[in-house]
């Protein structure tokens, strides 16, 4: 080998060696306007500001704890896994506090005002702790033989804890519900065992009041009946608002409308493993041992995904849907109850036109009408009742 090759092959192996040892990133969160990514090996956490679109200082946590599992942001700090040890850092990374040592893995942490709980599900169990974070206490343990809860998330405000079992055929969507004091309820599955594709992760909607798995079935979180479709598998999900999804499936984007109609889609000539959106763009994540991240970010606009605006009633122009209860209140309104998109469709008979769309907070499990009072009162799997609030006129 000529002394030129030699020096050729000597700069490219010390080029190797020099780029960041990023084994994997494994788990990954927005808090505050900065997306959040953590790497295993060696333990640390990358972040980028979604607003400025710059990249954070590094958090390099303590070599000693070893290989990290998962994490979670808040505003009160962040929680770190290393196998079934969770660690308490402030916003800095400093100050860390051993928060519990659990006797398996733990599979994702999540938190509820003063409440945080380590989901550590193995095998076909479910197992949950849950801590009061001001204390370090903790308050309750679960354990559910087969409702396991992998690729969990929550609702907050149905104090419910969402997942998938693993290890079992036909497999199926599962919860774990807790009081505000933390103690755990009950666990469970839905009535459809076996009836939709298996999956792995789920997604809380913003509002809370439906949850989505990776194969693109949605439930209500109220009783995890069925509530629609993406139509295909999903590979991350964001929203634009709080209602407008915005659906990466491999290496293409496709927006939908609060409905769960596709609205548009773009597909990419990379393949991102997350998103984000931020402001009116898609921020897409890439793996990229050529940044000192290890990730590439990206911007995608939304308009180039046609992307309805949020925050508007639904409109049932178009839409197909089997209303759950059909009534002619005392005006001659035909009103039209969908729980699935969470609407009261008002069809008005003189002029063959629909008037505005009620919106519905959370998804009913039934409604009725009062032509005495010019009310419609909503019941919902909580057992929650709307005292007659929505007036159709």
């Amino acid at each position: 080998m000529s002394r030129v090759r030699f020096a050729r092959f000597v700069f490219l192996v010390i080029l190797f060696f020099s780029q960041p040892a990023w084994a994997a990133v494994v788990s990954s969160t927005q808090h505050a306007g900065t997306a959040w990514f953590l790497h295993d090996t060696p333990a640390r956490i990358v972040r980028y500001d979604m607003t400025t679109r710059q990249w954070l200082a590094d958090i390099v946590l303590p070599v000693a704890r070893g290989t990290a599992t998962t994490f979670h942001v808040d505003a009160d700090g962040i929680y770190v896994s290393y196998g079934p040890s969770v660690y308490r850092y402030n916003s800095a990374g400093g100050a860390e506090t051993q928060l519990v040592n659990a006797t398996q893995t733990v599979q994702a942490i999540h938190s509820d005002g003063n409440l945080l709980f380590i989901n550590y599900s193995s095998g076909l169990y479910a197992r949950l702790i849950s801590l009061n974070k001001t204390t370090n206490a903790q308050i309750a343990t679960f354990e559910k033989y087969i409702d396991s809860v992998y690729g969990s998330s929550i609702a907050m405000s149905g104090n419910k804890i969402f997942g998938r079992i693993q290890g079992v055929s036909p497999s199926d969507i599962s919860y774990v519900s807790y009081t505000d004091a933390g103690a755990f309820v009950i666990g469970g599955q839905s009535g459809y065992h076996g009836d939709y594709p298996s999956a792995t992760r789920t997604w809380v909607f913003p509002n809370d009041a439906k949850v989505v798995d990776d194969s693109g079935t949605v439930y209500s979180t109220g009783d995890l009946t069925y509530a629609g479709s993406f139509g295909g598998t999903i590979t991350d999900l964001s929203f634009y608002g709080t209602d407008v999804p915005i659906v990466l499936r491999n290496n293409a984007l496709i927006s939908y409308s609060s409905s769960l109609l596709p609205s548009g889609s773009k597909s990419l000539v990379y393949t991102p493993f997350r998103i984000f959106v931020a402001s009116t763009d898609v921020l897409t994540f890439t793996t990229d041992v050529s940044e000192a991240s290890g990730i590439k970010a990206r911007a995608e606009p939304l308009v180039d995904l046609a992307a309805p605006t949020p925050g508007l009633p639904v409109n049932p122009v178009g839409l197909p849907f089997t209303p759950n209860l059909v009534f002619q209140d005392v005006t001659g309104i035909i009103c039209l109850f969908d729980k699935n998109s969470q609407s009261i469709f008002r069809w008005n008979p003189a002029t063959q036109q629909y008037l505005p769309t009620i919106p519905l907070i959370g998804i009913p499990s039934y409604a009725a009408y009062s032509s005495s009072l010019h009310r419609v009162y909503l019941a919902y799997p909580s057992g929650r009742f709307g005292p007659g609030t929505w007036v159709t006129s």
